[in-house]
């Protein structure tokens, strides 16, 4: 995929021309997750995003994308930023007309099994 200025962990949308940009559950576009980045995007913007499964990443990436410090929370769901694009939160988005998206269940402080969610609008 091609995508630009996209940190490992981030949340992205598929958009126009073969692209991913950072998602957010804002609009219900953005908030049309595909996956998160299993890594940086490159110089010529190439990503690799992970649809399904578990993403490993270190904790200092986790903490870039989730907000956090020293990683996920185990057993924790996480959800779509309302706010900020690419990041996901542990806490369950509340504003109305924003929508609510699981990303994902934390195994680990360094593991992520991925379950995307459709958007609900609040």
């Amino acid at each position: 995929m091609l995508g630009t200025d996209l940190l490992p962990g981030s949340a992205v949308y598929m958009s126009v021309g073969n692209r991913v940009e950072k998602a957010r559950a804002d609009e219900e576009v953005t908030a049309r997750v595909v996956g998160l980045c299993a890594g940086a995007s490159g110089t010529e913007g190439r990503v690799d995003i992970q649809m399904q499964g578990t993403l490993s990443l270190t904790t200092a990436e986790w903490d870039a994308v989730a907000g956090t410090s020293d990683g996920l929370k185990a057993g924790k769901h996480y959800f779509l930023s309302e706010t900020t694009p690419g990041a996901i939160v542990a806490t369950t988005p509340t504003i109305v007309g924003r929508y609510v998206v699981v990303v994902g269940v934390a195994t680990s402080k360094t593991e992520m099994l991925i379950k995307r969610g459709l958007p609900h609008k609040l």
